[in-house]
């Protein structure tokens, strides 16, 4: 079984390809893989991102812990305090809670995040796996209490709180046609789908302004899109494999990003990206 160790960013703006970042997996484990950073049954525990400097400096160190089912039960970000993430889950690998802080108890036995958590969300569920109950915290103070409830097709028919909070709607394909935008319940977004239920539009619903829109070819790959807040169309291209390797904006002859795929003997996987911005390929914290 092939597995990915490494990944490699590109700048090949330049005469001669500088690295950017590296994300690599290191070596000398024990037992069945020799990779340190996978455990005996092939789960990531630990990633690591360096820059592609002579001396490389760290970007960035997670670590992951697991229950019995695999289910992964802590994050622990180890160049930064307070960004760790604790999980719990019900008898259905369903999370019932995600808290974010310092993580407690001792590597790798970590028993959950110390009171109080700086966030944490909370999840109900009915028999069908709908969300019934939705509650955010911040430093044991709750910000939202939210109840939902579903019909027989598993569509939201109402949401409690905030005040005004977005009624959410559907077509006959059961797409969301109506959606509360991320962050800002009060205020919606319109969504347009094709006749493969496939998105192409959405707009604010209250200033009819075009947010976003994407096309697509016979494949069903998408081949344009923009914001709407810009004027520029980025235009999509691929290869037989249904990779994407080149995007152009509006008309332009040149490429804006280009990107290359290749395995190499099963185990390193490279991606060379072009004139893309650094936030794109680093690992926020």
């Amino acid at each position: 079984m092939s597995t990915v160790v490494s990944t490699r960013f590109f700048d090949l703006d330049a005469s001669n390809p500088a690295l950017v970042a590296e994300q690599s997996y290191a070596t000398g484990g024990s037992g069945a893989d020799r990779y340190a950073s996978f455990d005996q049954f092939g789960r990531v525990i630990e990633t690591l991102w360096k820059d592609g400097a002579t001396t490389p400096a760290t970007l960035q160190n997670a670590r992951y812990g697991y229950d019995q089912s695999s289910n992964r039960t802590w994050r622990e970000n180890v160049l930064t305090t307070g960004r760790d993430n604790y999980y719990t889950y019900d008898d259905l690998y369903q999370v019932k809670s995600r808290e974010l802080g310092d993580l407690t108890g001792t590597f790798p036995d970590y028993t959950g995040i110390q009171s109080p958590a700086a966030k944490e969300e909370d999840f109900c569920f009915d028999e069908t796996g709908n969300w019934l109950k939705y509650d955010t915290k911040a430093n044991d103070v709750t910000t939202l209490s939210q109840l939902r409830e579903h019909n027989k097709v598993n569509e939201i028919t109402s949401i409690t709180e905030p005040d005004e909070v977005v009624d959410t709607s559907y077509d006959t394909a059961g797409n969301m046609t109506k959606v509360p935008q991320p962050g800002a319940w009060t205020e919606g977004y319109d969504v347009t789908w094709d006749g493969w239920n496939r998105i192409v539009l959405i707009e604010d619903t209250k200033t009819g302004n075009t947010v976003a829109r994407y096309a697509y070819d016979g494949l069903a790959r998408r081949t344009t899109s923009d914001s709407g807040e810009s004027t520029d169309m980025r235009h999509y291209y691929y290869n037989r494999q249904w990779r994407c390797v080149e995007e152009y904006l509006n008309s332009g002859e040149e490429w804006d990003r280009a990107l290359n795929h290749a395995i190499r003997m099963g185990y390193h996987y490279e991606l060379r990206q072009i004139n893309a911005e650094i936030e794109v390929m680093v690992p926020k914290k």
